[in-house]
């Protein structure tokens, strides 16, 4: 996962069709918590507050190829889009402004995003369950563009259940799980094991004693970007209904 990236780049070399570098230097930006630094063909960096990485690199036209060697990264190879002086875009799509430049969105930081339920189209699924493991997602509205996302290190979510005849069940663990989607019209993973880089949060034992995610502490988050869906999932038959009553981001930075 990514958060912000500082980078720094210069012209070494442009000719006179498209944009072309041979060597970087200086800072480009994505969002917070991520930077990467160019020294020659070298450089050094993190992607998040957790992940670190450093290499070589190498430009092929507008390609730029970052060759992830050393840090708690995977070795790798990642290519990015040289878009120009002003603009970097990554291998998922995602644009870096210049510092300093105009364009470039200043994130805020927020400590705490607790969710309007008001604005959810919907917080209990129409129909009851019919399978163990059916899907409730939920749309979040339109979120501000400015919020920087990757400060936010903890999620609380609850919820009430019921049974087919809408009487309320007292939770336990095992009834619920909750997750959060990037992209609603990319592939995610349905099972409670399953997490990728479109479903960048699960948690089992939604409201159960086990079921940190619940608790006032919350429970463990890395995002990089706004989340779109929240979704929600029956771990149990005898959930038919389930009703979400909070959704809370915030950061213990």
């Amino acid at each position: 996962m990514k958060k912000v990236l500082f980078l720094t780049i210069m012209l070494a070399t442009v000719i006179e069709f498209g944009f072309t570098q041979s060597m970087l230097s200086g800072t480009y930006r994505f969002s917070t918590h991520a930077s990467i630094t160019f020294l020659g063909n070298t450089f050094s960096g993190s992607m998040n507050m957790a992940s670190t990485m450093s290499g070589t690199y190498a430009i092929s036209g507008n390609r730029l190829r970052l060759y992830i060697t050393r840090g708690t990264l995977a070795r790798r190879t990642l290519t990015w889009t040289i878009i120009d002086a002003n603009t970097l875009r990554d291998h998922d799509g995602d644009r870096w402004d210049r510092d300093g430049s105009d364009e470039r969105t200043i994130l805020r930081r927020i400590d705490k995003l607790e969710v309007d339920l008001s604005t959810l189209t919907i917080t209990r699924n129409l129909e009851p369950f019919e399978n163990q493991l059916d899907e409730f997602p939920i749309l979040f509205p339109e979120w501000s563009d400015d919020i920087d996302w990757s400060y936010f290190n903890r999620i609380r979510v609850r919820a009430r259940y019921y049974d087919s005849d809408l009487r309320e069940l007292l939770p336990r663990n095992a009834m619920g799980i909750v997750s959060l989607i990037y992209d609603p019209d990319v592939e995610w993973g349905d099972l409670p094991e399953d997490t990728d880089t479109n479903t960048p949060f699960r948690a089992i034992n939604l409201m159960g004693h086990s079921g940190a995610v619940s608790m006032e502490g919350g429970a463990v988050l890395f995002l990089d970007k706004a989340p779109l869906v929240i979704l929600f999932q029956n771990a149990t038959p005898d959930v038919a209904f389930i009703e979400v009553t909070e959704i809370t981001f915030f950061s213990n930075n």
